[in-house]
């Protein structure tokens, strides 16, 4: 609830000794007033509440505005007398300069007025008061009771009274409770006086409607106060303040996830119809100058493409998936060819370590091949050589290497005469 500074008028005139409701009026309004006082300082823990009597020996200021709610049930069980008649105005004016003079200037001015006797004041007087009352930024709340006043004309004048409190705002409220029906308290429940908001229906609490809609307010509250583990709000104001907070703020936590999952699914398909609404219009808009044959010639056209669509994106998979079975062809290849280098290098590695081994069996078993004077003996290595070497013929070839054994047998003459005088040397 908003931050206020709250002023409650009670009517203890004559009128309040009637027991068309239970067990009289007046305590029947006390009922509702406390429940006022109680949800006025519950529900922001820096709204003051006070009041006033209107009749007896006049207009009476019992408690300023104070968040002392044992010294406000006190006063008005035992300073509350009945008798004389009300003054409506008087208390308004009186109520109007207590709120004034409250200690916190945030605080939004509110006064309830309960009317329980008829009003003998003109409305013209009543609209005065109520547009002074709107001037000074004071908003009222009128509770009409009383079976004399559900025919003698209060009703309408009061509601000119709230109409010209109010204004072009909606801050002032105007309820009225029926005899009999069920408990003035149990139909404040449900007015817009403790609920801020409520509908324009909660004004006639009193209604034959009301009766259901009470109840159920009554068993919610008693849910209410089970939920709350059973704090009672005399003994610890703020733990009691805090918990009915906190379910409050679930309960419209809750509330809005509700509308949001019923919204959800209209708001899709309101959505999705405006969309096609907006597409609809957008084609209409672009086939405007075209005849009907060039729209049916688009509409095919549209079914062509969609065709063509479907098949590039087949197409598209078609190439995909070729691509993925190459890759994994490759990738095997790759594999198969190093399988073959590693193979071919393990074998040269085999028969660069052999290789040894074999040179040595032919540098032992082979010093006749590679003798140089056995070859130059041979007439056919002999031969080859000189024809790689250009030379033609046989007759040349034979004179070559004629003249080359003839060298060789001159020099073995001349090494066998040079032996045979180096032995007569060694004899002599």
């Amino acid at each position: 609830m908003v931050l206020e500074s709250v002023m409650i008028c009670l009517d203890n005139s004559e009128f309040m000794r009637n027991g068309d409701y239970a067990p009289t009026r007046l305590e029947a309004q006390s009922e509702s007033a406390d429940l006022i006082i109680q949800s006025k300082t519950q529900g922001n823990m820096e709204t003051d509440v006070g009041f006033l009597s209107m009749a007896h020996h006049g207009i009476k200021v019992h408690v300023t505005p104070c968040r002392d709610i044992g010294k406000l049930m006190t006063a008005m069980k035992n300073e509350v007398l009945v008798g004389g008649f009300c003054d409506f105005v008087g208390a308004l004016k009186t109520a109007q300069l207590a709120l004034k003079n409250r200690q916190n200037k945030n605080q939004r001015q509110r006064i309830v007025l309960f009317v329980g006797s008829p009003v003998d004041v003109e409305a013209k007087v009543l609209t005065k008061a109520g547009k002074k009352l709107k001037k000074n930024s004071v908003a009222v709340d009128v509770v009409l009771f009383g079976t004399e006043n559900m025919d003698n004309g209060s009703e309408e004048k009061l509601k000119a009274f709230v109409d010209a409190v109010n204004g072009s705002n909606e801050t002032s409220h105007f309820v009225k409770f029926q005899p009999g029906r069920m408990n003035m308290s149990d139909q404040l429940v449900v007015s817009p006086i403790l609920n801020e908001g409520a509908a324009a229906a909660g004004a006639g609490a009193g209604a034959a409607g009301a009766g259901a809609a009470g109840v159920g307010a009554a068993g919610a509250g008693a849910a209410g106060a089970a939920a709350l583990g059973g704090v009672d709000p005399n003994v610890d104001p703020e733990l009691y303040m805090v918990l009915r907070m906190s379910m409050e703020e679930e309960r419209a936590r809750q509330q809005r996830a509700a509308e949001a999952a019923a919204g959800g699914g209209s708001g899709s398909g309101s959505g999705s119809g405006d969309n096609a609404a907006a597409v609809a219009v957008q084609e209409s808009a672009a086939v405007a100058p075209m005849d009907q044959s060039g729209d049916g010639d688009e509409e095919e056209d549209d079914d062509d493409d969609e065709d063509d669509d479907d098949e590039d994106d087949d197409e598209d998979d078609e190439e995909l998936a070729a691509a993925i079975a190459m890759s994994m062809q490759t990738a095997a290849e790759d594999d198969a060819r190093a399988a073959n280098a590693a193979a071919a290098a393990a074998a040269a590695a085999a028969a660069a370590s052999s290789a040894p081994m074999d040179e040595s069996n032919d540098d032992d078993g082979g010093d006749d091949d590679d003798n140089p004077v056995e070859l130059l003996d041979d007439p056919e290595f002999m031969g080859d050589l000189l024809r790689t070497a250009g030379v033609d013929g046989d007759v040349e070839i034979d004179d070559i290497l004629g003249s080359l054994t003839g060298e060789g047998d001159d020099g073995d003459k001349g090494d066998d005469k040079k032996k045979k005088k180096k032995k007569n040397k060694d004899g002599k």
